[in-house]
């Protein structure tokens, strides 16, 4: 299914603004999301009805939810980035957050690499490179200490989406 393009438009300028307080103070303030939901909301209960609008937007925000809360509770991933999801979800329903967060999973996996080898010392990376199981010694340590700004890496997902196209 194709986005319509008031949903796109939202959905960039969220990931924008997101990725921009992520990056700079590891934070998603709910003064972003919030809106963005009841807007996601808003704009599909207008276009398709109050019933049918609500429940696609609903169904959106409940599979964002559910996607990260797993991530969450583990504390790889903040509430701001499970909120973000939520409110993506709400304007691009079920399908399109799957494959948003598929392929910001990807980015977000690469992105954790890129932390990992430059926190790293020349020869823990040359380290990590033929023995690739001291990833994981070290994955949980690094990632804890400096974090993986989420959002930048679900913008980068949701470029990939809008180019690539789903992936499910």
């Amino acid at each position: 299914m194709t986005q319509p393009m008031p949903a796109i438009l939202m959905c960039s300028l969220l990931f924008g603004v997101s990725a921009m307080f992520d990056l700079r103070y590891r934070r998603i303030p709910n003064y972003l999301t919030v809106p963005a939901c009841l807007a996601g909301l808003g704009y599909h209960a207008v276009t398709s009805g109050l019933l049918w609008g609500g429940l696609y937007a609903f169904k959106g925000m409940g599979t964002g939810l559910l996607l990260l809360m797993i991530p969450f509770l583990m504390r790889y991933a903040g509430g701001g980035d499970v909120k973000l999801l939520a409110a993506s979800g709400s304007f691009l329903g079920v399908s399109g957050v799957v494959n948003l967060f598929l392929y910001g999973s990807i980015a977000g996996g690469i992105w954790a690499l890129i932390l990992i080898v430059t926190a790293s010392g020349p020869w823990q990376t040359v380290n990590i490179l033929w023995f690739p199981s001291t990833l994981l010694k070290t994955l949980p340590g690094k990632l804890k200490r400096r974090g993986v700004p989420y959002a930048a890496a679900m913008a980068t997902g949701f470029c990939c989406y809008l180019t690539a196209g789903p992936v499910i």
